[in-house]
């Protein structure tokens, strides 16, 4: 008997009605969607204080991870400065010592200075649209604490 293309295949097979919980004996159900909840409702935050510390805590591993990229940044910067200063090669190896001489070092503190500005400028220009939207979608119905 051939099979039409709509039919299943599967369909009314009566032979293959197995159900995996009795044929095998270590069939493990999954969870249901209502005890996964019950498993993030309990590491849920409840109080503000405690959203507020793990929010200080994210930022302050996001911070100092940021600021231990920039520490081989400006030992490059230094090194770039240091030999353009001396008009060695950059493939040269140059001793340490000698970059720690003003000249460098003003130019260092220059460059950080632009880029101190330049970061600044970054930020004031991308809080604006974000205060606008911030106005525009204020959701009065929350009360402040």
């Amino acid at each position: 008997m051939a099979r039409g293309e709509d039919e299943p295949l599967l369909a009314h097979s009566s032979d293959n009605n197995l159900h995996l919980e009795s044929s095998n004996p270590h069939f493990i159900p999954a969870p249901s969607k209502k005890s996964r909840w019950r498993v993030f409702a309990r590491l849920q935050a409840r109080k503000s204080g405690t959203i507020i510390l793990l929010l200080g805590i994210i930022l302050f591993i996001l911070t100092t991870s940021g600021m231990l990229v920039l520490l081989p940044i400006f030992q490059l910067m230094e090194e770039a400065v240091c030999h353009a200063y001396y008009g060695k090669d950059p493939s040269e190896p140059i001793n340490e010592s000698q970059c720690k001489v003003d000249g460098v070092q003003g130019e260092l503190a220059f460059l950080g200075g632009w880029a101190t500005l330049v970061n600044s400028l970054v930020g004031i220009v991308a809080a604006l649209p974000y205060g606008v939207l911030a106005d525009r979608y204020n959701n009065s119905s929350i009360p402040y604490p």
